[in-house]
């Protein structure tokens, strides 16, 4: 543990549908800690592995994503070793600079709405942010921080999944097929595959990123190019290898608007006495 987590630090937990992100927030400051799967089983276990050892956080803050077993179990881990103030994140109508699109604000999903409050106070307006997750997220904030909307699309791993569930065909010739990535753009140009495995990957991520690059194209039509572009999420990487637009990588976005969160409450109401 760092030395400045611990009793003076907020515990930020990004808990997605793939992953748990976590860091220690103080002082306007993160300390990141390595991400671990979001699935329940042995999720106790690495729980312990990771934040049993050292001081107990000032309070926990949580943006979930994930199914209600997982929070559960996390809930019940902090409970049984710290004596500590827990609260999770909500979308709201409105923070300070920002103001909620959706026609029923709570019905944001709260990752989406703390990257937008991350964001907000990291870059000049307009901005449009990209969470390349499970899902593939797409939300726009204008020259006076108003949400315009957003779009949600299947992520890289998400298509391959629905391609594999679905059409049987597929889903035979990837479980003959060696996982080799050097298949992977190995036919005409570089860009089409020469097998199911780097046909299907190929396509997911020509896919993911031509939705990318057609925001782009209406946002350079309605904002004349004043625009900023940032991608976040584990496949990030991935979909900006190529993708042919200046953009900005913020692979912690959702534990900044956390620490935003935690940092506002603190300074505005005094600690709270009980879980909320």
């Amino acid at each position: 543990m760092p030395e400045s987590a611990g009793h003076s630090s907020s515990l930020l937990v990004d808990m997605g549908n793939s992953r748990i992100k976590w860091a220690w927030g103080h002082a306007g400051t993160l300390k990141t800690g390595k991400p671990f799967p979001s699935s329940a089983q042995g999720l106790d276990e690495m729980l312990s592995s990771c934040w049993q050892q050292g001081p107990a956080p000032k309070d926990v803050w949580i943006a979930n994503v994930a199914r209600l077993e997982q929070v559960q179990t996390l809930e019940a881990w902090i409970t049984a070793h710290w004596h500590c103030p827990l609260h999770h994140a909500r979308s709201a109508r409105s923070a300070p600079g920002v103001t909620n699109g959706y026609l029923q604000p709570e019905k944001l999903g709260v990752d989406r709405w703390m990257s937008l409050l991350a964001v907000r106070h990291r870059y000049a307006l307009p901005v449009c942010v990209v969470g390349c997750g499970t899902a593939l997220t797409v939300d726009v904030l204008d020259l006076d921080g108003q949400h315009l909307g957003g779009l949600i699309s299947p992520g890289l791993r998400l298509m391959t999944e629905s391609l594999t569930r679905e059409t049987a065909g597929i889903r035979d010739a990837l479980a003959d097929a060696p996982d080799n990535p050097s298949d992977i753009g190995s036919g005409l140009d570089g860009w089409l595959g020469r097998n199911t495995r780097a046909c299907v990957t190929g396509g997911s991520l020509l896919a993911c990123q031509a939705l990318i690059r057609e925001v782009c194209s209406l946002l350079r039509q309605r904002c004349r190019d004043r625009f900023v572009l940032v991608l976040t999420g584990g496949d990030a990487d991935t979909l900006a290898r190529g993708l042919g637009v200046p953009l900005h990588m913020e692979p912690d976005l959702v534990l900044w608007g956390l620490l935003q969160c935690s940092e506002a409450r603190t300074a505005t109401v005094p600690e709270p006495a009980h879980h909320t």
